[in-house]
């Protein structure tokens, strides 16, 4: 029996009860089925038993083993006790196993920090010197003795790699600068001498133009024989010729240089290209060409006038060049997008002449571009390569449509033009009064070098009947008007003048007390930009050679 309750872990105290308790109860073994199982309980009195019946091998009996059910809730609460107390050991463990990781990752992080991230920090610090150009930055890493300081030393021999290649870059570029220096020292010298050429050339070629032209004019005028007359015509459109090349060839040195400048004034449309009709009338009418000019209406515009005069000069010879005798040209001016500030110009030139093929038609903004070699009436092959520059300069555009043998439109549109609504006040104006004031006479003072130059302005200011006084350089002039008491009323001076030239001139005219009333007319054959600024800072308006009587006749109209 005890074999067998042994098995089922019970304890002998607990079985001598069991004892006691079968003899002092009677129990016998009808209370107890062989059927009851070890969760069975039976009530013996107050007590509570569990039972377990086991076979007798090779007897024909069964062991009844009663156990208290206090005995196996103490063994429960032992069990519970025991796998308390492992859990909290269990627990504990873990508590002991998180501290001493946390110590070491801690310690690991102190190593990185100080073994591995110092010296990065100190690479990169190197490597900023090294982009900073300090290719001899003296680095701790390089004393090192482990990878750290090998792989230091290897970058600072590509330091110093970098440094003798960048040592022998910059020697290179300062001697590639140095040739720049010296090529764009030439060639400004090279564009000055050029500027001075075309500018001595254009002076040189003006002022016989200035006569030739200014000579046949007034013969043609004079000259009552039709044959002579003819020669005489034939002699005058050479010599316009012969000036349109020189004015081509002028304006083709300013674009070259960058020396367009915008000069805005208030200025009539209308006068500005009645003036042009007028003046260009001499090729008209020897073609039979009619000009019809078409305003819609009419505004004052803050605009370019020189520039303006040179588009619409350009583009109306141009059409009387390439349209028959008996052709027609219309001029259309319109206004759109009109504010109360501002306008856009537009311009509209139309002839019935030869025209134009489709595929020529960008060609010919081209400089030196001829679309027909061998048309009797080409040029320099500059005019409309000009007149496109001068008219993007003026914030505008330029278009051309065309049929060959119907004709050919431009179409000019000048953005964005401030409209002047005040009256335009002539600038001679002041002028003006000043001279009427001190005499009804007068008298005009021609100062010029070339002698033709100075009978050429005297003829053409015949009808005027002035009084002139002549001088051949400014200080000339000062001395005869310094011994006369009869003052010029205004005075017409070349520029380009031995001894004493025309901006010195006026500048000692207007520095005088007796004589600073006294207008000074500059009248030039050169045309360039810093002529140009002089003349506007020194003079009180300029003629440039040679001179047409229409400019003429506009500033002694404006004077008296």
């Amino acid at each position: 029996a005890q074999k067998y309750l042994s098995e089922y872990k019970v304890k002998l105290n607990d079985i001598t009860k069991i004892k006691e308790l079968t003899f002092n109860e009677m129990i016998t073994m009808r209370n107890i089925s062989t059927k009851t199982a070890w969760d069975s309980e039976i009530h013996l009195g107050k007590e509570k038993y569990i039972v377990a019946i086991q076979p007798v091998k090779d007897y024909p009996w069964n062991v009844a083993v009663l156990i208290k059910k206090k005995t196996t809730t103490s063994y429960s609460q032992e069990l519970t006790e025991k796998i308390h107390n492992n859990y909290n050991v269990f627990i504990k463990k873990i508590i002991n196993t998180i501290i001493m990781l946390t110590i070491l990752t801690l310690l690991l992080s102190t190593f990185i920090t100080n073994y591995i991230k110092g010296p990065l920090i100190l690479f990169s610090q190197w490597i900023k010197e090294i982009q900073e150009g300090n290719y001899e930055y003296n680095n701790p890493l390089l004393y090192r003795k482990d990878e750290l300081g090998v792989l230091a030393r290897n970058v600072a021999l590509m330091a110093q790699h970098i440094s003798t290649l960048v040592d022998d870059l910059e020697r290179k570029i300062d001697d590639r600068t140095n040739k720049l220096k010296k090529s764009k020292e030439i060639a400004e010298s090279a564009n000055i001498k050029k500027s001075k050429f075309i500018a001595n050339i254009s002076h040189e070629l003006r002022t016989p133009l200035n006569a030739i032209l200014g000579l046949s004019l007034y013969l043609i005028e004079k000259e009552e024989d039709q044959e002579k007359k003819k020669t005489l015509n034939t002699l005058y459109k050479a010599g316009e010729g012969l000036l349109e090349m020189v004015n081509d060839i002028l304006d083709l040195s300013k674009i070259e240089a960058n020396k367009i400048i915008s000069n805005k004034e208030p200025n009539s449309i209308d006068n500005i290209i009645t003036n042009i009709i007028d003046v260009i009338s001499f090729q008209s009418n020897s073609k039979n060409i009619k000009i019809d000019y078409k305003k819609n209406e009419f505004y004052n515009l803050n605009i370019d006038k020189k520039h303006l005069n040179k588009i619409v000069m350009n583009l109306l010879s141009n059409s009387i060049k390439f349209t028959d005798k008996g052709g027609k040209i219309n001029i259309n001016v319109k206004y759109i997008n009109s504010t109360n500030l501002s306008t856009d110009l537009v311009l509209e030139f139309t002839d019935n002449g030869r025209g134009i093929e489709k595929k020529d038609i960008e060609r010919i903004f081209n400089p030196f571009e001829q679309i027909h070699d061998q048309d009797k009436d080409q040029g320099t092959g500059l005019g409309l390569f000009i007149t496109k520059k001068i008219i993007e300069d003026m914030n505008g555009n330029i278009s051309i449509e065309s049929e060959v043998g119907e004709g050919t439109s431009i179409f000019i549109t000048l953005k964005d033009i401030e409209i002047i609504k005040s009256k335009i006040i002539n600038k001679y104006h002041h002028m003006k009064r000043e001279i009427h004031e001190m005499k009804s006479k007068k008298s005009i003072a021609i100062v010029d070098d070339i002698e033709f130059n100075r009978e050429v302005l005297k003829r053409k200011l015949e009808p005027y009947d002035f009084n002139i006084i002549e001088g051949i350089n400014g200080k000339d002039i000062l001395e005869k008007l310094k011994n006369t008491s009869s003052l010029p009323d205004v005075i017409f001076t070349d520029i380009k003048m031995p001894i004493m030239n025309g901006i010195e001139l006026s500048r000692r005219i207007k520095d005088s007390k007796d004589m600073k009333h006294i207008p000074v007319i500059a009248i030039t054959a050169q045309g360039m930009l810093d002529e140009e600024t002089k003349i506007k800072k020194y003079c009180d308006g300029y003629l440039i050679k040679p001179i047409d009587n229409k400019s003429l006749d506009s500033i002694i109209s404006s004077l008296f």
